[in-house]
């Protein structure tokens, strides 16, 4: 369900962590320590390709989509934390 379910579109999504200190060098997965709040975490979409829904009068080559986004963790509600890793 969704654009980018299935194989290929897990692959062309990235999630990294980064130390708020350090933003140029990845922690790695989501290891513990990595997800810890204060860090920054960034998700990345790269080689979508989706075709035109309706191609008329255009190039019929599909069009290669970029995105991401990063944000700060925050800390855990007092009920617990929810897990991060799927």
């Amino acid at each position: 369900m969704g654009l980018l379910s299935g194989t290929a579109g897990r692959a062309s999504i990235q999630v990294n962590y980064y130390l708020p200190t350090n933003l140029s060098t990845p922690l790695g997965n989501c290891a513990a320590g990595n997800t810890s709040p204060g860090n920054v975490v960034e998700v990345v979409v790269q080689g979508f390709s989706l075709a035109p829904l309706l191609p008329v009068l255009r190039n019929t080559a599909p069009l290669q989509f970029t995105a991401a986004s990063s944000d700060m963790i925050g800390g855990a509600p007092v009920s617990g934390p929810a897990p991060v890793c799927p």
